[in-house]
């Protein structure tokens, strides 16, 4: 995670090492090359839900209510309650995300050793910390008595869950909760993040609780010239075409994009060079072992 310009090619070349090292255990290399990078099995590595299953404390998204016998003037009221929680909810779950991939990151730029697992780092990290609300920022749970380590990771999951078919941030934080995407993968998520960012997410200036990130252009487009090493205007303006978005602001109109949709565009190029990569690799090895054969 060292900053700095680096090319996606020299960022896969200590991936595949990494692999090797560290993932070759649970994971086989053909699985990634020929199979479905959704289909890659892990064995014997417990899931963030299975770990809140031995906690008894469950969160529910909504208090369901009958809608038998309540008047056009209750059921009103009751909407407007709901999109009260709804925002609520949605303000709170986006910190924590955030929260958790600055500490994430952080833990990887401190750590010399291999890093933990995602779903193990969530599960730790909601017993010992939340987001301050009025400070943007995570602190200690035992500064926050109202709050209780189970109740807020099933109330984590639970809106995770329930967010991430509209919420690019929510699933592509389902998706790592739920260790679809490889360590390596990760690795290269946070510094991208890192990247984008300058430093925190929670700290920067246009991280709006409660909604998504949006950055401006230039900025972006400086961000996609430091990840992947290339600095061609065109070839970026074509990479980010389909995700920005005008906007009027003051009297000009200003480019901005989702920075979640630019994280998860960079991370499934990252997957996808990988990917073809590692083909390579295969191809090199199975031409090297057939001429074995031949002599």
């Amino acid at each position: 995670l060292e900053m700095g310009q680096t090319s996606l090619h020299e960022l896969l070349v200590p991936s595949v090492r990494q692999l090797a090292e560290a993932e070759l255990s649970d994971v086989l290399v053909s699985d990634l090359v020929d199979g479905d990078h959704n289909e890659v099995t892990r064995l014997h590595r417990p899931t963030f839900e299975s770990m809140l299953d031995k906690c008894p404390q469950r969160f529910d998204l909504w208090e369901e209510q009958s809608l038998k016998s309540m008047t056009f003037a209750n059921l009103r009221e009751k909407r407007q309650r709901e999109d009260q929680v709804r925002k609520s909810q949605l303000d709170w779950a986006y910190r924590m995300i955030r929260g958790i991939y600055d500490s994430k990151t952080y833990q990887e730029l401190s750590l010399t050793a291999r890093p933990s697992r995602f779903a193990e780092f969530v599960f730790c990290w909601t017993k010992e910390y939340t987001i301050d609300i009025r400070n943007e920022c995570v602190v200690s749970l035992e500064l926050v008595p109202q709050e209780s380590a189970t109740y807020n990771q099933w109330r984590l999951l639970r809106l995770v869950q329930h967010f991430k078919d509209e919420k690019m941030e929510f699933l592509v934080f389902f998706r790592f909760l739920q260790e679809h995407y490889l360590m390596d993968e990760l690795s290269f998520f946070l510094k991208c993040r890192q990247i984008l960012f300058n430093g925190p997410q929670l700290a920067h200036q246009l991280a709006f609780a409660g909604k998504p990130h949006m950055l401006d252009m230039n900025a972006c487009t400086r961000a996609v010239h430091t990840i992947t090493g290339r600095q061609d205007q065109a070839e970026t303006l074509r990479l980010l075409r389909n995700i920005t978005v005008t906007t009027q602001f003051s009297d000009a109109k200003v480019k901005i994009l989702d920075a979640a949709m630019l994280l998860r565009l960079l991370l499934d190029g990252y997957v996808s060079e990988k990917k073809q990569l590692l083909s390579s690799l295969k191809l090199i090895f199975d031409v090297a072992n057939q001429r074995q054969l031949n002599l």
